[in-house]
């Protein structure tokens, strides 16, 4: 199988209000191809191997004029980047015997970065991450499923971890199951929050540091806990999925400001990057999917969530309520869609989302809506199947992503085009 995908937007960023980010244009190219190959020795043992590159090219440049920053001279500021990963992966799914079947696999991926300003003096990274999993599943009776698993990962960044994973089903009818799990995972610091050098300079002279490193970086950890429930009521056609949760996040990584160096400007901090929050998240969300015919489906879903946070260093600081509020309390979505025939179809989705606040350099936003429509057609040739789609997004212009500034709003339909190709 082969996918392939080529995405450019052109955006409108900065502010008439900011001084030192005025209005200017950001570019933004994302290309990605994926490889698949599969084999079926027999319908108990499959092989699969797959390779997947991504590159993104992100360009937002613009000249700070002297007046502006108080210098006698205009500063450039380029925040250009380029990343790209590449990942390998190979699964093997077996049947042992008449109760138990396994998966295991080993994955590696390479990550790239290049930008001469947050990674000065250099400006180009690479480093490579090795992974090992496997699952183990289990029936001793007909109404009872074990599943014990795990992964083992070497990351350039965060050294060697395990993440292990449970979870026990109770099905006391081919209509109901009921599930209990439990896992600890870790999210991998990236480059930029670990080895970052960024700083605004001029003629070889600096003249402020925005970002240092932060050598004694530790991964973030969560813990979770579930408890589940799958139910089919084929008189109603109606499928229902139930699930209750409480997750427990260490070490989440904030910024911290910390003095400049001495031979720097007195009294002037940088961003460093520090393990200082923990987290508890408790939730509960389900969701329903109606098929009143074989050719509609109509599915809504509903999810609720609190959570405490902690900060180590400034106990009741921002960044405790900003975490609290990380998440909203109520979102929930409506999707329809449509076959109608010869290849075509159609789908319209509704999202509401509760007001919440975005962490980093987003700021508290509203509740917002969403309303999206796609439109497809497939066909099959000799060669595999085809897909071709349309996308509408945001079509009531009401979202609002990530800033509370008007000129930072995504307030604009969007639309994309898209064409995939499978065997």
């Amino acid at each position: 199988m082969l996918q392939f995908g080529v995405n450019h937007s052109l955006w409108g960023v900065g502010s008439v209000s900011d001084a030192l980010d005025p209005p200017h244009k950001s570019d933004n190219d994302n290309r990605f191809i994926q490889l698949a190959w599969r084999r079926q020795h027999s319908p108990d043992e499959t092989y699969s191997l797959q390779y997947t590159r991504s590159n993104k090219d992100y360009e937002n440049a613009w000249v700070i004029p002297g007046a502006a920053s108080g210098l006698p001279w205009d500063v450039p500021v380029d925040l250009n980047y380029t990343v790209q990963r590449e990942q390998l992966e190979f699964q093997a799914n077996l049947v042992l015997d008449a109760h138990s079947r396994a998966a295991y696999g080993a994955e590696m991926r390479r990550d790239e970065i290049q930008s001469h300003t947050f990674f000065a003096p250099g400006g180009s990274l690479s480093e490579e991450m090795y992974r090992l999993f496997g699952t183990w599943e289990w029936r001793p009776h007909a109404a009872w499923l074990a599943n014990l698993g795990g992964m083992l990962e070497h990351h350039y960044l965060a050294g060697s971890t395990f993440s292990p994973r449970f979870s026990l089903h109770y099905l006391p009818s081919g209509r109901h199951a009921f599930r209990l799990g439990l896992s600890r995972g870790y999210r991998s610091e990236t480059f930029f929050e670990q080895v970052p050098n960024y700083g605004v300079s001029y003629a070889g002279v600096l003249i402020d540091q925005i970002k240092i490193p932060s050598p004694n970086l530790k991964p973030e950890m969560i813990d979770s806990r579930e408890l589940g429930y799958v139910g089919s009521y084929p008189e109603l056609r109606l499928n229902l999925n139930l699930r209750l949760f409480n997750d427990h996040l260490q070490r989440l990584i904030e910024a911290v400001k910390q003095p400049f160096p001495a031979e720097l400007s007195a009294g002037k901090r940088a961003s460093q990057d520090q393990n200082i929050v923990d987290i508890d998240m408790w939730g509960a969300e389900y969701q329903v999917q109606w098929q009143p015919e074989a050719a509609s489906r109509i599915v809504f879903n509903q999810a609720w969530i609190w959570q405490k946070a902690r900060d180590h260093l400034i106990p009741g600081s921002n960044d405790e309520n900003e975490m609290e509020t990380s998440a909203p309390r109520l979102s929930y979505s409506l999707l329809a869609m449509r076959d109608f025939g010869q290849g075509v179809s159609a789908s319209i989705g509704y999202h509401k989302v509760g007001q919440m606040s975005w962490l980093g350099e987003g700021d508290p936003i509203p509740a917002y809506r969403r309303f999206d429509l796609r439109l497809a057609k497939a066909w099959r040739t000799g060669q595999g199947r085809y897909e071709l789609a349309l996308t509408l997004q945001n079509l009531f212009r009401d979202q609002q992503d990530f800033e509370e500034e008007i000129d930072h709003q995504i307030s604009a339909n969007r639309a994309f085009v898209s064409l995939r190709f499978w065997d």
